[in-house]
C-alpha cells in the first residue's frame, strides 16, 4: 500500500528537481501545495507566463514517470498533460496549477 508519505515524497521531489533545474531556490517560481486529507492530491503552482519553470516541471514528470508507484502515477501524468496543454495553447494569464 502506498502512504500519503511515499505521495508526498514524490511531489516534493519533483517540485526540488525542477527547481533545481531553474536555480528557484527561494521558491518564487515553483511551489507546490498538497492536503494530507485529500490524497493523493497536489497543485503545482507557476506563473502561466513562466514558460522555463513549466518546461522544468514537464521536464522532471518525464523523467521520473516510470519510477513513480503506479497507484498515483496517473495524477503526476495528468498534471503533464494540463502543462503541455498550457503551454500549446499558450494561456498566458494567471496561474498553472
Amino acid at each position: 500500500m502506498i502512504t500519503p508519505e511515499v505521495f508526498q515524497y514524490w511531489a516534493n521531489k519533483i517540485k526540488t528537481r525542477s527547481q533545481e533545474r531553474i536555480n528557484d531556490s527561494d521558491e518564487n517560481r515553483i511551489r507546490l501545495t498538497t492536503n494530507p486529507r485529500i490524497y493523493p492530491w497536489f497543485e503545482f503552482i507557476v506563473d502561466s507566463r513562466d514558460t522555463e519553470a513549466i518546461d522544468s516541471i514537464i521536464y522532471m514528470i518525464k523523467e521520473n514517470l516510470n519510477s513513480i508507484p503506479e497507484e498515483f502515477r496517473s495524477e503526476f501524468q495528468q498534471v503533464l498533460l494540463d502543462a503541455l496543454d498550457r503551454m500549446k495553447n499558450r494561456k498566458n494569464t494567471g496561474y498553472f496549477y
